[in-house]
């Protein structure tokens, strides 16, 4: 899906239109350029920016094709912008126009609103998620409670605090001897191995943006 297009008068061409989207992936594809100094198009240098980390456009691939899977730590319902040089055997270099496609949505947080809420809390979002299930426990540990809690204290929506119900829960009944301490690294590493599989589905967000 086509967000943005920022003008640009070089090989239009050039610029990379997407061949196909999910929840984690863009595949972008591009013509040769119609005229690019005089010269044989010898490579072309695809660049993509990176929400999660606030990291402008850098370049993702070098090469002779004209198509490419760009499919490395990227998040549902997320914004990315591309654009392709094209560089000649004689030295010069042609700049496509700068495009933004987003991917797809999936599962109960892969939406804007809770991908925000994940980039947003991405150094607190652990602790305050044990929190909230540590107090509803003495509360009595209903999923109401934790979900409620979630929501105020992370900002995600219902369903996506939901998801992170039955995580908690899953390393509760999965990972209890490992987990009296459960800031240690075996308490992490057997949630991460036992629980966090069907979050990522429940979730319908990658490992990578989980909150380490």
């Amino acid at each position: 899906m086509l967000i943005a297009s920022a003008v640009c008068s070089d090989a239009p061409a050039l610029t990379p239109k997407p061949l196909n989207t999910s929840s984690s992936s863009i595949t972008v594809g591009w013509n040769v350029p119609n005229t690019h100094g005089g010269g044989v198009v010898r490579q072309y240098t695809l660049g993509r920016d990176d929400w999660w980390v606030d990291q402008p456009l850098m370049g993702i691939y070098n090469g002779t094709q004209t198509e490419f899977l760009a499919n490395i730590h990227m998040l549902p319902a997320t914004n990315y912008t591309f654009r392709v040089n094209a560089n000649t055997a004689i030295g010069t270099s042609v700049s496509s126009h700068n495009v933004t496609y987003v991917t797809d949505g999936a599962g109960y947080c892969g939406n804007p609103a809770d991908v925000a809420a994940f980039k947003a809390t991405k150094t607190s979002m652990k602790k305050d998620i044990q929190s909230c299930l540590i107090g509803c426990k003495l509360k009595g540990g209903s999923k109401s409670c934790v979900v409620e809690c979630i929501n105020n204290d992370v900002g995600l929506s219902e369903g996506c605090a939901g998801c992170w119900y039955d995580e908690g829960q899953c390393t509760l009944n999965r990972c209890l001897k490992d987990c009296l301490n459960p800031s240690s690294d075996k308490c992490a590493k057997c949630s991460e191995d036992k629980c966090f599989p069907d979050c990522v589905v429940c979730s319908g967000v990658p490992k990578y943006f989980f909150p380490p």
